[in-house]
């Protein structure tokens, strides 16, 4: 299960939030995910999303950019690199 977790600040209005994994090597989308509408009344205030993956699957190794998008505008990013991990044998 994959759950990314998204803390905002200095924002205030109503946003449509959009995350799109993008493999970094072909710039393939992956995965996209968006969120309802979402009201910030303060530009004070915190605003804590969730976005649940579920089983999110990566089929190939390499890097994978995780964007978020507000109302269709781009506001940050974050990589994850992608590798094999080989069975431990014990004695």
């Amino acid at each position: 299960m994959v759950i990314i977790y998204v803390k905002l600040t200095e924002a205030q209005g109503d946003y449509a939030f959009k995350l799109e994994i993008v493999r970094r090597n072909d710039m393939a989308t992956v995965s996209e995910i968006s969120t309802r509408v979402v009201v910030i009344d303060d530009l004070m205030d915190t605003v804590e999303i969730t976005m649940d993956l579920g089983e999110l699957k990566f089929d190939t190794e390499g890097f994978y950019d995780f964007r978020l998008w507000a109302d269709d505008r781009f506001t940050d990013s974050c990589s994850l690199r992608v590798g094999l991990i080989g069975l431990l044998k014990g004695g």
